[in-house]
């Protein structure tokens, strides 16, 4: 997949909302109780494989994340963090750094990318890049030239970050409308009160809209945000002088 259409569908899931993945925060995860005898170092795992920081708290200090043991000076609080087998290993009593106490509990913090459940597949929402262009260059006439086909060979030509980001919001809208449509099909819209109970996705279908028409609109204001950067020839209103006024 080009990077331009990739960029595309992750903005996209954004707005229609449909996320593949999100950055989950953990914090204070116990993995584990230090045990070895100080003269031996001593690793512990974190579950999943972290974005960004490890630390590690151990009563009453926490530890931070260095790259080597050997040259941390005396006074540092760290562990060797190994990315690749998601590792912590903490130092013996022959390095310089500070080694937390014996039977102790080891608690971690980072973020990790979590996988969610999702409606579209890359493969769908590329099907519907077609008429998310059609529907600008029809609505709002823009100009915008695709070469259909697959995911890793759909083209569209765009010059900048705004022409992106148009293309996002629009083939949002459009997979907004399916999806109500479609939902529509299974009982989405349909009030109904009886005796024992009552059930309405009336309203929540009338939400649902109305964030499709809010996000429509920000279509039409991108555009005329556009056209006034471009600098685009207006009227002029003359300013007169009575003095230079003759009969």
């Amino acid at each position: 997949m080009s990077v331009v259409i990739n960029n595309i569908l992750l903005i996209s899931r954004g707005y229609i909302p449909d996320p593949i993945t999100r950055i989950k925060v953990i914090r204070n995860e116990e993995i584990g109780r230090l045990s070895n005898p100080t003269t031996l170092r001593e690793t512990f795992y974190i579950k999943h494989p972290a974005i960004g920081s490890v630390s590690l708290y151990v009563d009453p200090y926490t530890y931070s994340s260095t790259a080597s043991l050997k040259t941390s000076a005396t006074t540092d609080r760290v562990f060797l963090y190994n990315a690749t087998l998601q590792s912590c290993t903490f130092p013996k009593s022959a390095d310089k750094s500070i080694r937390p106490a014996q039977f102790k509990l080891v608690y971690a913090s980072y973020e990790y990318t979590e996988k969610i459940p999702y409606i579209f597949s890359n493969e769908e929402l590329v099907s519907f890049l077609p008429n998310a262009i059609s529907y600008l260059n029809n609505n709002f006439s823009k100009t915008f030239v695709y070469i259909t086909g697959t995911i890793s060979t759909f083209t569209v030509n765009i010059s900048d970050n705004d022409g992106m980001e148009l293309i996002a919001r629009s083939l949002a809208v459009i997979v907004r409308k399916y999806y109500a449509s479609e939902q529509m099909r299974y009982g989405l819209g349909v009030a109904f009160k009886g005796p024992m109970t009552s059930i309405d996705s009336k309203t929540q279908l009338n939400v649902y809209n109305d964030i499709t028409n809010k996000l429509e609109q920000s279509i039409k204001d991108l555009i005329d945000e556009e056209k006034l950067k471009s600098g685009g020839s207006g009227q002029t209103v003359d300013i007169y002088n009575e003095d230079d006024v003759t009969t």
